[in-house]
C-alpha cells in the first residue's frame, strides 16, 4: 500500500469516527437552561421561541445552521451553549464566526 492510499484510508476512518461521535451526542435539555440562567445570571431565564430547537439542532449534529434574529434575541446564547454542551461531550473543537 503506497503512502497515498494509506493517507486516504486514514482520513476516511477519521471522517466515520467523527460521525459517529457527533450521531451519538444527546441534547441535555437541563443542562442548556443551566448554562443559559449562568450566563444571564438569572435563575427565572428561559428560552426564547427558537432558540432551544436551533441548540438541539448544533448538538445533535444535524447539520450547519444560521440563526438570523433581531439584536437582542440572544444568537450568542445559542452558539455559545452549543459550543459548550459539545466541549463538555468531548466532541471536539468548535469554531464560531
Amino acid at each position: 500500500m503506497d503512502r497515498h492510499a494509506a493517507a486516504a484510508i486514514y482520513e476516511e476512518r477519521k471522517l466515520e469516527l467523527a460521525l459517529s461521535a457527533k450521531q451519538s451526542m444527546r441534547y441535555d435539555a437541563r443542562r442548556a437552561l443551566e448554562l443559559l440562567r449562568s450566563g444571564t445570571e438569572r435563575e427565572d431565564s428561559n428560552f426564547r421561541e427558537g432558540q432551544e430547537q436551533a441548540i438541539r439542532h448544533i448538538v445533535e449534529g444535524r447539520g450547519r445552521l444560521l440563526v438570523v434574529q433581531k439584536t437582542g434575541w440572544g444568537k450568542s446564547f445559542v452558539y455559545f451553549i452549543a459550543t459548550k454542551l459539545l466541549r463538555e461531550a468531548k466532541a471536539g473543537p468548535a469554531l464560531l464566526v
